[in-house]
């Protein structure tokens, strides 16, 4: 979606991929084509003029993210708050 609400669907075959997010950015980094990948992630990178945004106006399409974590029972404080301060960031699903 860009920054009027349009949408626009690219119909792609990539000639590489992996589920590593860390090897998809350091191939980009070496100009092997381009990724798709969360901001956080290439920040550095960005500031760095490793990359560049390729679409600025345009974003992915909101998705859901799950936490799994053993159990409730002896979750460490720490990992609590890490679980709220990941949930405070995302917005809220009606």
């Amino acid at each position: 979606m860009n920054t009027h609400g349009e949408t626009h669907e690219i119909r792609q075959i990539p000639r590489f991929g992996s589920q590593d997010m860390g090897i998809v950015r350091d191939a980009a980094i070496a100009g092997l084509g381009v990724a798709w990948l969360p901001d956080h992630f290439v920040r550095e990178p960005l500031e760095k003029g490793l990359v560049v945004q390729v679409l600025p106006d345009w974003t992915g399409a909101e998705g859901i993210v799950h936490l799994v974590f053993t159990t409730r029972r002896g979750l460490p404080s720490a990992v609590r708050a890490f679980i709220d301060h990941l949930a405070a960031g995302f917005p809220k699903r009606l």
